[in-house]
């Protein structure tokens, strides 16, 4: 409320003189402004947050790490002609880099 009232020009003020500020109220306010700045991207997130959990409709921790897991853990997600692709890929890009394959693989087989 002081400050609102300050900001109010006086009746017989000139309009030629400029208002002084006092440097403490320059940093009272960048800190508010900053605090305020804070708030609001703080909030903007807790709805982000909020919004993506209705939208998949999850409720508590336990909900979102079970699907986690269950798309984690899918079974024939990828399918094997898509490895195999993926596999002829990098061995390319391997040898166009001149790195070495890594210890333990051979042709097509991995061990386990």
């Amino acid at each position: 409320m002081r400050r609102r009232l300050d900001a109010i020009p006086k009746f017989y003020t000139s309009n030629r003189n400029p208002v002084n500020f006092d440097s403490s109220d320059r940093s009272a306010l960048a800190a508010q402004a900053l605090g305020l700045a804070t708030l609001n991207v703080t909030s903007f997130g807790i709805m982000l947050v909020g919004g993506i959990s209705w939208g998949f409709d999850l409720s508590t921790l336990g909900e979102l790490r079970a699907r986690s897991q269950a798309v984690i853990r899918r079974p024939g997600s990828l399918n094997p002609e898509d490895e195999a692709a993926v596999e002829e890929m990098m061995k390319d890009l391997m040898t166009r880099l001149g790195m070495e394959k890594p210890a333990g693989e051979e042709d097509g087989a991995k061990k386990d």
